[in-house]
C-alpha cells in the first residue's frame, strides 16, 4: 500500500503550544486586542500581537504569520528581547505546523539565543521544549532528550503539573520515533493521567494523538482509531480547527487499514475544508495523498489520479523523497487509467529525480589493477622471507656441529638466531594475514561493484522495459475485442506482470539499496528497519558520510545479523543501533530471542557467521558476541575511522 511508508513520516503534532498565555486576556474580543495592537504603547502592542497570534495559530495561519512578522519588526525596532524571542518562537511554530522542520528549528534556535541573554528562565525552558521537538523530528534524538530532561527538572522544581505532563508527552514521542514502544507508552500514559486529572484539554488532545500514532506503529489500528476519535472530540470542545484537522488525518489513516471507508471519507472531506480555512497546505497535501491511496484500494483509478495531481500541485518540490513518492503514485494511476502519455512523462520525471539524487563520488571504486599490484607485492615479500627462513634453519644445523667446540659463545649466538627466526616467522604470518585481508577486500569490492551494477541495470533497464511493456499492453487492451474468457486471461497476465515488476524492484533493492548509495548507511539501515516487522533502528552521534566500502560492509553485517536473529532465534523484537563519532563507528544488534550457549559457537555450521567475521576483520574491525540461552543475543561491532 502506497500510504504505508508515509503514514509515520513528516508528522508534526507532537509539538506543544508552550507559549505562556494569559487565559483571561485571550478571552477578550479580537477587535479589542486589534485596537490595542494598533494604538497602545509599545509593550501593550507587542502583548496584544502575541495574544492575537496565539488566537489565530490553529485557525487562520495566514493571519497569524502577518501578526507574528509585525511583532518581530516592532520588537526589533524598540529592542524588546522578550517579545522578539516570542515572535521568533511564533514564526518557528508556524513553520513547524507546515512540516518545514529545518526552518522551525532555525527560528526556535534564534529565539533561544535571545532568551539566553535574559534572566527569563521560564520562557527559556519553554523554548527549549519547542527546540527539542524540531530536533527530534530531524533525527537529533540525543539533543532532543537532553533538552527535554533539563526542562522536566525545571518544571518539577516549579511543581507545574501542566508543563510536566507536556514534557513527558514529548519524551514519549521521542522514544516512539526511536522505536522504543515500551518507553513511549510509559511516558505518554503518565502524561495523559496528569492531563486528565487537571483537565488540561489541548495537551490532552495532543497526547491522545501521540497514542493514536503509537498504536498505528504497532499495527493496532482499532485502538489507534479509538485514541484518535477521543483527540478529535477534545479539540472540538476547545474549538481548535487546525488540531481537529490534524487529528482527523491521523485517525483516518488508521481507518484506511481497518477498511472503515464509510467513516473515513467524511472525515477527510472535513479535514480538507479545515486545511483551506486555516491556510495550511501541508495538511491539505496529506489529505489528498490519503484520499489517493483510498481510491487506489477500491479501484477508483480516475479519482485516485485526480487526488494525486492535486497533491502534486501544492507539494514542496525541494523534498526529493516526497516528490519521488508522488511521481510513483502518478505513474500507477496513469497506467490504471490507460493514460500512456502521463505514465511516460512521470516515469521520466521519476528517473530524473532519482539521477539527481545519486552521488557520482559514491560510485567511484578502487581499480582492480591497484588491488592486484598490492597483492603481488605482498606475495613477493612472503617468498623472500620464506627463503630467508630456510637459510637460518640451515645455519642452525651448522652451528649445532660446532656446538661442542665452543659451548658458551655459541649458546648466546644460537639464542640470537632463534629470536631472529621467530621474528621472521611472525613477519611471515603477519604478511599472510595482510595478503588475506587484501584478497578479502578485493572480493568485497567486486561484490559491491557487481551488486550496484546489477541493481541499477534491473531497476533502470529491465524495470523500465517491463513498465513500457505494461503500458503497451494497457494500450492494446483498449483497442482489442476479446472473448470474455480470453479477457480474463489477459487481465490475469497484466496482474502477474505488475507483480513481477514489484518483485524486480525488491530484488534490485536487496542487491544494493538506493538509500545506501545516495544517503549512506544511516538512511539505508533506517529504511531496512522500516521494511521488516519488529525491527527498530536507533542512531546517535555525528550524522556524516564516511568511506563507501566501510558503509557497505556495515550495512551487510547488520543485514546478516538481523536475518540470523529473525531466522534462528525466534526473536519478537530486534534493535539495531549505530553510533558514529569523528574517530569510530559502532554497530549493535540485539534481540529478545532464544539465545545460545557461547561455548558451542565454534561448532556452528554455515557461512553466515564466517562471512560476518571476514567482513569485519577485513576493515580492521572488532566483533563481540554476548548471549545465554533464553536471554537473547547481543552483537557489537566497532571500526576505527582514524
Amino acid at each position: 500500500m502506497h500510504y504505508t511508508k508515509l503514514l509515520f513520516t513528516g508528522l508534526f503534532l507532537f509539538i506543544l503550544s508552550l507559549l505562556d498565555s494569559n487565559t483571561s486576556a485571550q478571552s477578550q474580543k479580537t477587535d479589542s486586542l486589534t485596537r490595542v495592537a494598533e494604538t497602545g504603547n509599545v509593550d501593550d502592542q507587542l502583548e496584544a500581537l502575541s495574544l492575537l497570534v496565539n488566537q489565530n495559530l490553529y485557525s487562520n495561519q495566514t493571519k497569524a504569520k502577518e501578526l507574528a512578522t509585525k511583532q518581530l519588526e516592532i520588537s526589533g525596532k524598540f529592542n524588546k528581547p522578550k517579545w522578539q524571542a516570542d515572535a521568533l518562537g511564533n514564526i518557528g511554530t508556524l513553520f513547524f505546523t507546515q512540516g518545514a522542520i529545518d526552518s522551525a528549528e532555525f527560528y526556535y534556535q534564534l529565539a533561544y539565543n535571545v532568551l539566553e541573554k535574559t534572566d527569563d528562565l521560564k520562557n527559556l525552558t519553554l523554548m527549549r521544549v519547542n527546540l527539542s521537538s524540531a530536533q527530534r523530528l530531524s533525527g537529533q534524538f540525543d539533543k532532543a532528550l537532553e533538552n527535554l530532561q533539563k526542562s522536566l527538572e525545571y518544571f518539577k522544581e516549579q511543581k507545574d503539573e501542566s508543563r510536566i505532563s507536556q514534557v513527558l508527552s514529548n519524551i514519549g514521542a521521542a522514544y516512539n520515533e526511536m522505536g522504543n514502544s515500551d518507553k513511549f507508552f510509559e511516558y505518554t500514559l503518565q502524561a495523559l493521567e496528569i492531563q486528565e486529572k487537571i483537565g488540561s484539554k489541548r495537551p490532552m488532545g495532543i497526547t491522545l494523538i501521540n497514542l493514536c500514532l503509537g498504536m498505528s506503529a504497532k499495527k493496532n489500528y482499532s485502538e489507534a482509531v479509538q485514541y484518535g476519535e477521543r483527540a478529535i472530540k477534545v479539540f472540538r470542545e476547545i474549538n481548535e480547527p487546525f488540531l481537529i484537522g490534524s487529528a482527523i488525518v491521523r485517525t483516518a489513516g488508521a481507518m484506511l487499514f481497518l477498511g472503515q471507508d464509510k467513516r473515513m471519507i467524511p472525515y477527510l472531506q472535513e479535514a480538507q475544508l479545515i486545511a483551506e480555512k486555516v491556510g495550511n497546505s501541508h495538511l491539505k497535501e496529506e489529505c489528498l495523498r490519503l484520499e489517493a491511496n483510498y481510491y487506489l484500494n477500491v479501484s477508483k483509478f480516475k479519482e485516485a489520479k485526480t487526488a494525486a495531481f492535486n497533491a502534486l500541485a501544492i507539494t514542496d518540490t525541494t523534498n526529493k523523497p516526497n516528490l519521488q513518492y508522488l511521481y510513483d503514485l502518478l505513474i500507477t494511476t496513469s497506467i490504471h487509467t490507460n493514460d500512456k502519455e502521463n505514465a511516460f512523462k512521470y516515469y521520466g520525471k521519476y528517473i530524473d529525480v532519482y539521477k539527481e539524487s545519486v552521488s557520482e563520488e559514491w560510485i567511484r571504486k578502487i581499480s582492480d589493477m591497484e588491488v592486484k599490484y598490492e597483492t603481488e607485492k605482498k606475495t613477493i615479500q612472503i617468498e623472500s622471507l620464506k627463503n630467508e627462513n630456510r637459510l637460518y634453519t640451515r645455519l642452525n644445523y651448522a652451528l649445532g656441529f660446532v656446538f661442542l667446540l665452543s659451548l658458551t659463545s655459541i649458546f648466546f649466538f644460537i639464542r640470537s638466531v632463534k629470536n631472529e627466526r621467530e621474528a621472521t616467522r611472525q613477519k611471515i604470518i603477519q604478511l599472510e594475514k595482510e595478503n588475506q585481508l587484501i584478497a578479502t577486500q578485493a572480493v568485497l569490492d567486486g561484490e559491491t561493484k557487481e551488486r550496484t551494477r546489477l541493481a541499477r541495470d534491473l531497476h533502470d533497464g529491465l524495470g523500465g522495459m517491463l513498465s513500457v511493456v505494461k503500458l503497451s499492453l494497457f494500450s492494446m487492451k483498449g483497442n482489442l475485442i476479446l472473448p470474455e474468457e480470453n479477457m480474463e486471461s489477459f487481465d490475469r497476465a497484466l496482474t502477474q506482470l505488475d507483480q513481477s515488476i514489484g518483485e524486480l524492484r525488491n530484488v534490485a533493492h536487496n542487491l544494493m539499496p538506493e538509500s545506501l548509495i545516495v544517503k549512506g548507511v544511516k538512511a539505508a539501515l533506517s529504511d531496512f528497519a522500516e521494511s521488516v516487522p519488529n525491527v527498530r533502528f536507533h542512531f546517535f552521534g555525528d550524522d556524516g558520510r564516511f568511506d563507501e566500502k566501510l558503509e557497505v560492509v556495515i550495512f551487510r553485517v547488520a543485514h546478516e545479523l538481523v536475518s540470523n536473529s529473525l531466522k534462528h532465534s525466534g526473536a519478537e523484537e530486534v534493535n539495531v543501533q549505530l553510533i558514529q563519532s569523528a574517530t569510530s563507528i559502532s554497530l549493535g544488534v540485539n534481540d529478545n530471542g532464544s539465545g545460545f550457549d557461547m561455548s558451542k559457537m565454534s561448532s556452528f555450521k554455515g557461512m553466515g557467521l564466517r562471512n560476518i567475521q571476514h567482513r569485519v576483520t577485513s576493515f580492521g574491525g572488532r566483533i563481540d558476541f554476548n548471549s545465554t540461552p533464553g536471554n537473547g543475543t547481543e552483537v557489537n561491532v566497532e571500526f576505527s575511522l582514524g
